[in-house]
């Protein structure tokens, strides 16, 4: 797993290195810049019926890059400021990637956003296909 960031927040440089070779680059942009308490700013309408997302879910991430995708990646989440969450299989391996660590508490535990927004489900589907990632091998 590949949690990114915004620009200002995570040495994208380096972590290029690192996310390149698997055909997922994180451009040094910011995105999703949310003032105050505008969470509809940060808001990611998931349709469901994808490759990690089987169910749909609204979404949040808020400050964020994006990610242009080459071969063998794929894009698992665009919406119209770019591609944010993107796979690839490499070897036996799989990797997940994304610009925003959503998954942490203060996001996910229905005290900081407004009802509606659901990142722990979507938390829970991305664990159960990371899961499946490993047992399928």
């Amino acid at each position: 797993m590949i949690l990114a960031n915004d620009p200002a927040n995570t040495d994208l440089e380096h972590l290029n290195l690192i996310s390149d070779p698997f055909g997922i680059h994180f451009n040094s942009v910011l995105r999703k810049q949310v003032l105050g308490e505008s969470y509809e700013m940060g808001k990611l309408a998931v349709s469901g019926g994808g490759l990690i997302f089987r169910s749909p879910h609204t979404l949040f991430m808020k400050e964020v890059c994006n990610i242009p995708v080459k071969s063998p990646a794929v894009i698992v989440f665009q919406d119209e400021e770019g591609i944010l969450i993107a796979t690839t299989k490499y070897g036996k391996g799989t990797v997940f990637a994304t610009v925003d660590p959503w998954l942490y508490n203060e996001y996910t535990d229905g005290r900081k956003l407004p009802a509606g927004y659901d990142n722990y489900a979507g938390g829970k589907e991305l664990v159960r296909w990371i899961l499946a990632q490993i047992v399928s091998k």
